[in-house]
């Protein structure tokens, strides 16, 4: 991930890019995008003969395509997008697209320190993936999903690899779906796929899968577990030991198992969303403890409330010892802290951030048509036309606020008591 430690915390309000001018200069702009350390700001924007190019603070690339989208930075703060020239889509990046070309290309996807970059492709009929400008030898039926290691030395796909002829359930049944690491297929089929996983080395990657119509489990590295369950959610690596944990579905309801054997009570209606703790000696998960009865379960143990709409998260803090999560009850939208929620409720909110001494909880949330930063449940003073999610500095004192506020987009570096008051 980026070293925050890098980024400029100077406590002061930089205007980087006028974004009414930009309105009124293009035919059309899209989705905006900033960079994580604040710095840059872009998208892509739509000229008057109908050609597609990105700006990027202000500043247009030099040169046009036929279509442009899906405006991203990495996390080394590198500007990508998905563009089109002579019919041919390629990844553009910092203006200059990879050699290769594609008939179709979508979901760009990163290492942790934004080194290396893939995507998923088409070529005529078929599907692969391609990684640093370079496309697998491999193509496939079907390309399902596709992830990169942290450290970039894998690219996962999730494919199809059978042809199942009109009708022919038997073949379905037999499975078509298997999981491809660095173009090599697994010598397993499934009957389906969904999700990757990768181990804290990177050397393991795990999937849930279906082997019958009712039978699921955990396949790790084309091998699966010996236990089955009726249904199970996304897996997860411990980041200290190895172990794999993923929600699991059996007689009794859903619990937590891990390599295939139960570690809580379980009997919940719904269990997913695991998370760990920044030193993985705790484990978090939304639970349902009944239809409509949404809450959060630390190693095991539930939180006091429960809500009916949904529960999102929990993230935890650098020690382990405090959890936020968004919550939704009855279509309105908040953070829950430790179980006990913020006192007001919200159009929307965002993941909420916990800070190094456990003091603050932040989060960006929209009321009334403006966004705004909450701080232990009560708003800053400031209104937004466009807020990204604040981002604490290292040592909690001051907190990045990237805006847009009367047309004008700036990256602010406000002390933690200014916005708490």
């Amino acid at each position: 991930m980026p070293d925050k430690k890098t980024w400029n915390w100077d406590a002061d309000k930089r205007l980087i890019a006028d974004i009414s001018d930009m309105r009124k200069k293009y035919v059309d702009v899209h989705e905006f995008s900033v960079s994580g350390d604040g710095g840059k700001i872009a998208a892509p924007v739509r000229l008057e003969d109908d050609t597609f190019t990105a700006v990027l603070n202000g500043a247009a690339w030099d040169k046009t395509y036929e279509k442009l989208w899906y405006a991203r930075f990495s996390p080394d703060n590198r500007l990508t997008a998905l563009a089109m020239e002579d019919d041919v889509w390629s990844l553009a990046v910092d203006g200059a697209c990879w050699e290769q070309g594609f008939d179709y290309a979508w979901n760009p996807r990163f290492s942790a320190d934004g080194s290396h970059t893939g995507m998923q492709i088409k070529k005529e009929s078929d599907y692969s993936i391609a990684v640093d400008d370079k496309a697998w030898d491999s193509m496939f039926l079907s390309c399902r999903d596709f992830a990169i290691s942290p450290d970039g030395s894998r690219s996962v796909a999730l494919v199809q690899v059978e042809n199942v002829p009109e009708a022919d359930i038997w073949k379905f049944k037999q499975g078509t779906w298997s999981v491809a690491v660095n173009d090599k297929v697994w010598d397993r089929n499934f009957m389906n796929v969904w999700g990757i996983a990768f181990s804290a080395d990177n050397q393991h990657v795990a999937t849930q899968v279906r082997l019958d119509s009712m039978v699921f489990t955990i396949a790790v590295d084309g091998k699966a577990w010996d236990q089955t369950f009726t249904s199970v959610w996304e897996p997860k690596f411990r980041p200290d030991n190895g172990a794999l944990l993923a929600p699991a579905r059996n007689a009794s309801g859903w619990t937590l198992v891990e390599n295939g054997n139960p570690i809580w009570d379980g009997g919940f209606a719904q269990l997913w969303y695991i998370n760990f703790s920044p030193d993985a000696k705790r484990i978090g998960a939304v639970v349902a403890t009944e239809l409509g009865k949404w809450t959060v379960a630390i190693d095991g143990k539930l939180w006091p409330n429960t809500w009916r709409d949904l529960v999102i998260g929990p993230v935890f803090s650098q020690d382990g010892s405090r959890a936020a999560a968004i919550v939704k009850h009855d279509n309105r939208w908040s953070v829950a802290v430790d179980g006990q929620q913020w006192p007001d409720t919200y159009d929307m909110v965002w993941d909420p951030a916990i800070s190094p001494d456990n003091s603050v909880v932040l989060a960006k949330v929209e009321t009334g048509g403006k966004f705004y930063v909450c701080a232990n449940g009560k708003l800053w003073n400031q209104a937004f036309d466009a807020l990204w999610e604040p981002i604490f500095s290292p040592d909690g004192t001051k907190v990045l606020v990237r805006c847009i506020e009367n047309g004008k987009y700036y990256r602010w570096i406000v002390p933690v008591n200014q916005i708490t008051g």
